[in-house]
């Protein structure tokens, strides 16, 4: 057994106190009672009864005490099971986002493809399910050992509604917000967000500022935000996206009362790697460049995976690359080529 917050078992400190303190009281009581002018006396008007049996009431609350410390720390136990009685449950995110070609040809099919190379590699008896997930989860297959029924399931997958992004806008506003402001830097032509999405938002009544970026988050003398500093866009020429790159007007900024923000501005690689290992072959933008089979980077020993590499994509691709480095890892150890 081990325990998730180890460091919350120094609290039994607490019980062992009470316990010493409540053995002193027990002493001290004692002395008392042999003070007593009148032993006899003592013993017409107090009922007998065991020693041991005052203390239970003592020792249940001691021993509450330890237990409620103990799971506070959160114990936790790994129970290993047989590969062949094993279950596991794919899930897959079908909403708008996954039609992204930032991975190629697109992050549904990518997620597909290295979905059905896991399940491929499953041994017989292996119990598979499959969910998806846009604006509901789905059961599509439930935990099965005939493989080919979630194989056929994962080539019959289409991208559904839904984007994060708009779902925590009007999630926000049902849990209770008094307004919910949508702050994008490129017109609503360019969202996204499918349009259906767009309209249900203003629907439930999201405020919209399009080619608007945030530039300043403001707080106040204790820390807490008070409003964004947005400066209003213009569309320029097209990016490598194909949408027309949002470009600052001089002058035009302002301030939009806030208390709380959520940020989905995407993802980008993180510079320390690169400034830490000159000699990383880095792509645009900082990603690490690494052989789509083997994960070897530029850097005798070195390997990569994930969003590292191909920048912001799925948890299962990034799990297929932790099989594929794996392999890659062991060849080299075992011949030492690179």
């Amino acid at each position: 057994m081990t325990f998730l917050s180890a460091w919350r078992l120094l609290l039994l400190v607490a019980p062992l106190l009470l316990l010493v303190a409540y053995v002193l009281i027990q002493r001290r009581r004692h002395t008392q009672v042999v003070k007593f002018t009148s032993v006899s006396m003592l013993d017409s008007v107090a009922p007998k009864r065991s020693g041991w049996q005052r203390h239970i009431a003592t020792a249940g609350a001691l021993a509450s005490l330890v237990l409620l410390t103990i799971a506070f720390a959160q114990p936790v136990m790994a129970i290993p099971t047989p590969k062949d009685k094993a279950t596991i449950l794919l899930t897959i995110d079908t909403s708008a986002s996954m039609s992204s070609t930032d991975v190629s040809p697109n992050r549904l099919k990518a997620a597909e493809d290295q979905a059905r190379a896991f399940v491929k590699d499953l041994p017989d008896g292996v119990q598979v399910g499959l969910v998806t997930f846009d604006t509901a989860a789905r059961l599509l297959v439930s935990p099965t050992d005939d493989h080919a029924q979630v194989l056929d399931a994962l080539g019959n997958l289409s991208v559904g509604p839904g984007t994060a992004t708009a779902d925590g806008i009007r999630t926000s506003l049902r849990l209770g917000a008094r307004k919910a402001y949508l702050i994008y830097r490129r017109s609503e032509k360019e969202m996204p967000a499918r349009v259906e999405e767009v309209r249900h938002a203003k629907e439930e009544g999201v405020e919209l500022h399009m080619l608007t970026n945030p530039v300043e988050f403001l707080g106040d003398e204790k820390g807490n935000l008070v409003a964004a500093r947005c400066e209003k866009m213009t569309l320029g020429e097209p990016d490598a996206s194909g949408r027309r790159r949002p470009v600052p007007l001089p002058g035009s900024q302002y301030d939009i009362p806030l208390s709380m923000v959520v940020i989905a501005a995407g993802t980008s690689a993180n510079p320390i790697v690169q400034a830490s290992t000159p000699d990383l072959k880095t792509r645009e933008k900082g990603y690490i460049v690494a052989d789509a089979e083997s994960l070897k980077t530029s850097k005798p020993g070195v390997f990569a995976g994930g969003d590292i590499v191909t920048g912001g994509a799925t948890v299962i691709l990034a799990m297929g690359a932790g099989r594929k480095a794996a392999k890659g890892i062991a060849d080299y150890l075992e011949n030492g080529d690179w």
